[in-house]
């Protein structure tokens, strides 16, 4: 299995840019917050990765930055998903431009943003579906910080084989502070053992 930091590199992506800040969530949170949001990233890539889908992972990478910025609640939070999509995704769009957004792929992370917290939304086109469903699966695996995976709405066997390295990722990073860069959650990642990542 590829390390993490290559798959940010395959990406793409400067781990320093994706960097998460208290002024970018509307509600701090232990429960949903930098660490959860770092952890689904991560988990985007590497089921990108075991699926052959990088660019759909690139823009569930993107859409995870932001998917829980617009919580209101760590318990339900009605409506988190098309507030996210619509205050935060037009935030970021600078950022996202620079990773090579154009229009349709900005409305897949707007679609994947809104409908990451619905259980049966499934995109109508395959590019849409794939983005949406990556966000779904990985945003699933980070449950496992409570015990509450439910392998039953995983959409993607691959996603199956990657609850023993989220569980680990969990592990190793659940008592970071909350703001710690995104690079430390790479570099925990990279040190997780070959036997809990997918074959």
């Amino acid at each position: 299995m590829t390390i993490p930091m290559n798959l940010c590199q395959r990406a793409g992506i400067t781990p320093d840019d994706f960097d998460l800040f208290p002024r970018y969530f509307d509600m701090q949170s232990a429960r949903n917050g930098a660490g959860h949001t770092y952890r689904v990233m991560l988990l985007c890539l590497m089921l990108g990765e075991e699926l052959g889908l990088r660019e759909n992972a690139q823009r569930a990478f993107l859409g995870a930055f932001i998917h829980d910025m617009a919580r209101v609640s760590d318990g339900r939070s009605p409506g988190h998903g098309p507030r996210a999509a619509e205050t935060k995704l037009p935030l970021f769009l600078p950022l996202f431009n620079r990773y090579g957004i154009i229009p349709d792929s900005l409305n897949e992370i707007h679609e994947a943003v809104w409908f990451h917290s619905k259980k049966k939304k499934n995109g109508s086109e395959d590019a849409l579906k794939h983005t949406m469903n990556i966000l779904k699966d990985a945003d699933m695996l980070d449950r496992v910080r409570s015990n509450d995976v439910d392998p039953d709405l995983l959409r993607y066997p691959q996603s199956n084989q990657l609850i023993p390295f989220a569980e680990e990722l969990f592990r190793k990073t659940r008592n970071y502070s909350a703001y710690r860069p995104f690079k430390d959650y790479v570099e925990a990642a990279r040190k997780i053992h070959p036997s809990h990542k997918p074959l």
